[in-house]
């Protein structure tokens, strides 16, 4: 409330040497069973879960929490400046199973209105999200979002981190497993010590670690 924006929850499944996919481009389970179930869980606790128009070109998540009960349909959010979100989208075809909002902006929806009034026919919900991340945060709020988990990926995670913009961070490692140099690192640098916090909590969590960082609660 104070900030005029949602509480923003990052989370990123990274490997031992700090890397988010094996490449570029390149879709790539690090989590565990034991992770993902815990995951879902987390989703259902949320407003809202949101990716970056290149982790959905890549990965054509659907983001919904399965096996868990909500009391309202989970939204689903895009961060797409370019308005990339293919119609064919996963989360496009699954429009019934929860809103899904793309955050854009004026000049995109003037360049591309063919790609809006598609993305509208099939019940997507596109929004000038303005000219910061701020002010796109501060868009989500007139559709009831205040508690906003955002699953991906590193550029979107590395430009809300260097605005200031996120409350907490989730790391879900699995010590051991590394990808190698050709990764793609986490947050864009692969430094997962978030400027030297310590974690506010470590868990077990099946092979994986989960650490837990109050990004706004160690300044």
């Amino acid at each position: 409330h104070t900030a005029g924006r949602p509480e923003v929850i990052v989370k990123a499944g990274v490997s031992a040497d700090g890397m988010i996919a094996e490449a570029p481009g390149h879709r790539t389970t690090i989590s565990g069973p034991a992770s993902w179930r815990r995951i879902h869980r987390l989703r259902a606790m949320v407003d809202a879960i949101a990716v970056g128009s290149e982790t959905l070109l890549v990965d054509d998540p659907l983001l919904t929490a399965r096996e868990s009960v909500r009391p309202r349909p989970l939204t689903r959010v895009v961060f797409d400046r370019r308005l990339r979100t293919p119609v064919t989208s996963a989360l496009v075809r699954t429009v019934e199973e929860g809103p899904v909002l793309i955050l854009t902006t004026a000049a995109a929806m003037a360049a591309h209105p063919d790609q809006v009034e598609a993305l509208r026919r099939l019940g997507v919900t596109v929004v000038n999200g303005g000219a910061s991340l701020a002010e796109s945060l501060h868009a989500l709020l007139a559709f009831d979002v205040s508690t906003l988990l955002v699953e991906g990926g590193a550029r979107l995670h590395r430009a809300l981190l260097d605005a200031d913009l996120v409350d907490q961070v989730l790391l879900v490692t699995t010590p051991g497993r590394t990808l190698g140099p050709r990764g793609v690192p986490a947050f864009g640098t692969g430094d997962l010590s978030l400027g030297g916090r310590p974690p506010n909590r470590t868990e077990s969590v099946g092979d994986d670690l989960w650490m837990e960082f109050d990004v706004h609660g160690n300044h």
